[in-house]
Formats: structure tokens, sequence, C-alpha cells
């Protein structure tokens, strides 16, 4: 519901053009590597997370359902938020990129808090975070938020086959 809220307004300022952010065109020539970054990333993550329980069974249906259910909107929709209007916003007030990058950072970790709630405590303190920078930084180089998506749905579709949760 709150996201549904959340995801209202924005769209009522953007039709008031209350955000007024540019998207531009990722250069893939230059940037093709950085949404591996989000599997770099996961690698160490998978390796040292300690076991959630769940046992993940690679059928194709929970593939199929792990595919799906990796949150595209949700991704879509933090994307678009933390690294989108949220940098553009930060970027507007004069911030230099080294405190926008880490603001962003903060508040997209933040905002996973529900996390330490269900007991993904190596998700909170080390996954997160790490996921945050990265992303970060993809949006940093690529200017833009298309490479930094298509990363975080990546790294979110990784988790989900996993059982890291």
């Amino acid at each position: 519901m709150i996201t549904a809220v959340t995801a209202l307004l924005l769209f009522i300022a953007l039709r008031r053009k209350e955000f007024d952010f540019e998207l531009s065109r990722p250069d893939y020539s230059k940037n093709w590597y950085l949404p591996l970054l989000s599997i770099l990333i996961f690698i160490p993550i998978y390796l040292y997370a300690p076991p959630s329980g769940s046992h993940v069974s690679l059928d194709s249906q929970s593939m199929v359902h792990i595919i799906l259910d990796a949150s595209l909107p949700a991704v879509v929709f933090e994307e678009m938020l933390f690294r989108a209007m949220l940098w553009r916003f930060l970027k507007d007030l004069g911030c230099t990129n080294l405190l926008t990058f880490f603001v962003q950072a903060f508040l997209f970790w933040i905002s996973h808090y529900q996390m330490l709630v269900v007991g993904h405590v190596f998700s909170f303190w080390i996954a997160t975070p790490c996921i945050s920078m990265i992303l970060g930084y993809i949006v940093l180089r690529s200017k833009s938020v298309a490479l930094s998506t298509i990363s975080h749905y990546l790294y979110n579709c990784l988790i989900g086959f996993s059982g890291i949760g």
C-alpha cells in the first residue's frame, strides 16, 4: 500500500514537473561491463553468507517464479527514487558527486531495514551496503540509471536463486 501511494505521489510530481531529471542514454561501448559488478559482488556474499535455512528447488517452475519474483517493479521504483530523483535533487542542491554517492547509498541501505526484522543480519550489514555502493558507482560512471536497474535486477535474481534472502 505504501509503495502504491508513493508511486502515485511520484507520478503526480513528475506530471507537474516538480522533479526534472534527465535520463541520459548510457554509452554501452564504454560501460558494458558495469552490470557484471553485481555478479562479482554476489560471489563473496554467496561464499560468506550464513545459510538461511531455506532450500531452493531449481526446477523450471521455481526458476520462472524466482525470475518474476525478483521484483522488477520494486527494482525500477528503487532505482528511479534513489539513483535518479534523489541523485538529481542532491545535485541540484549543490552536493558534490562524492556526497551524493554516499547519501543515496546510505538511504538505500537504511530503506532495507526489514532485512533485520526477518533475521537476515548478514544481508543488512554486509550485502546491502555493498550493492548500494556498487549501484551508485554504476550510475556515477555511466551517468544513467538503465545499467544500474539491470544490475539491481540481476543481483536480486542471483539472491533469489541462491536462497540467501
